[in-house]
């Protein structure tokens, strides 16, 4: 007995050992009832015997079950048959081949319309198979190569809200079977339209993660407006990726075998260089150029460079939103002449004065907690001199080291002596 996979093999590729009359018709409801429902075949090459052949069934799950049989065998005894071999129960059995045979359970197999080299009555007419999306065929119909798709969905139940494809195309209802050469044995997929929702999940660049609810037969193009919507990332400026793979706007998720919980990146074009102003609380304003992909954190850049404003007490305002570091300029939906907002933070740090004895004034930027000794330390490294022959006065008062200048109550643009001891004073 052949193996599962060959079995699927065999009749995936279309059943071509068949003859082209010989099949009969899966019941309707075979795959919901307890039933099995098992189609007779006939292969075309002839047997060496004019007694014993060998028939194919097919299940409904589409596994071909070559049987050695005898023209004298009834239906009875082939079902016992095939009980042995594969362990279906024989009252779980409905055999068919144009019609159910099971109700001729006492008749040979010659006595039945099941014959070598026989012929289709009606002349044009051709077998085809639908399967759903986990491989299962649910139904072999009758169909003519000039059938719209439209009329093979009427026979199928629910058809009105169902998809079928072929070839990973979907067919529209209003052309024919032969317009997408659906040949006798081909094997349509048939997905339902609004009942089938699935989840994927799309990567952004900053290292956000979304999750969508689409169909099989949604276009990418259908999951980039969605994306939109969500995101207010416009379409034009997506391109999605799956498997390494740009995907195309007008191919359907199905197309590119994008299933439940899959995983697909979601990069940004660029739309090239343009112009925002960057404009302080104070009125002051600065024109910069920017690419969309660019991050806040580059920006910042750009107006340390021409601000002398140091990145770390910059903040970008833009639609009253505090613009992070990370994000990028297309992110924020900042466009050519968007102004944004420049705030500066506060450190911490005071400017101070330090007046010497020669007359000459040092601008120094300190902290409240900084302590006296911190102070006379920077002022001794930057005029090249011992620490220890430095004194500093504030209000006529000596300072000492271990205290703040917090605790002299010492604030922004204060001003304080410096006074320089001779050694043995």
């Amino acid at each position: 007995m052949a193996s599962s996979k060959k079995r699927k093999d065999y009749f995936e590729s279309g059943c071509k050992n068949f003859s082209d009359d010989v099949w009969g018709s899966f019941s309707s409801q075979s795959p919901f009832c307890s039933k099995k429902s098992l189609l007779i075949g006939i292969p075309n090459t002839p047997s060496d015997s004019t007694d014993d052949d060998e028939i194919n069934v097919v299940t409904s799950t589409g596994e071909v079950i070559p049987l050695p049989v005898k023209g004298s065998d009834t239906i009875r005894e082939i079902k016992l048959k095939i009980q042995a071999n594969e362990h279906i129960r024989i009252h779980q059995q409905e055999l068919f081949f144009k019609e159910n045979v099971s109700k001729y359970t006492n008749n040979s197999l010659a006595n039945l319309p099941i014959k070598k080299e026989s012929t289709r009555e009606s002349v044009g007419f051709m077998n085809i198979f639908i399967k759903n999306l986990e491989g299962r065929i649910i139904y072999s119909l009758e169909v003519k190569p000039s059938d719209t798709v439209g009329n093979v969905k009427a026979k199928i139940m629910g058809g009105y809200r169902r998809v079928l494809m072929f070839n990973d195309v979907v067919l529209e209802d209003n052309d024919t079977l032969a317009h997408f050469h659906v040949v006798n044995g081909s094997i349509l997929t048939c997905i339902d339209k609004a009942d089938r929702k699935m989840e994927i999940f799309v990567n952004i660049l900053t290292r956000k993660t979304i999750s969508l609810l689409v169909t099989p037969t949604d276009t990418i193009a259908n999951v980039k407006l969605t994306i939109f919507y969500q995101e207010r990332i416009p379409v034009d400026e997506q391109v999605m990726i799956f498997n390494g793979m740009a995907l195309e706007n007008s191919g359907t998720l199905f197309d590119f075998h994008i299933k439940g919980e899959s995983t697909l990146a979601l990069m940004r074009r660029s739309r090239g260089l343009m112009q925002i102003s960057i404009k302080t609380l104070k009125g002051y304003a600065i024109t910069v150029e920017v690419n969309p992909s660019y991050t806040i954190g580059n920006v910042k850049s750009k107006i340390q460079d021409k601000m002398d404003i140091p990145h770390e007490e910059q903040e970008l305002i833009f639609n009253e939103v505090v613009l992070d570091n990370i994000d990028t300029i297309a992110d924020s939906n900042i466009g050519e002449e968007s102004t944004l907002t420049l705030v500066c933070k506060s450190t911490g740090h005071m400017h101070i004065f330090i007046k010497t004895m020669s007359g000459k004034t040092i601008n120094m930027k300190v902290k409240p907690s900084d302590t006296v000794y911190n102070v006379v330390s920077k002022i001794a490294d930057m005029e090249g001199l011992p620490r220890c022959q430095l004194t500093l006065l504030f209000d006529g008062r000596g300072l000492i080291d271990s205290l703040t200048l917090a605790d002299y109550h010492i604030h922004e643009k204060s001003t304080i002596d410096s006074v320089v001891r001779l050694i043995g004073d």
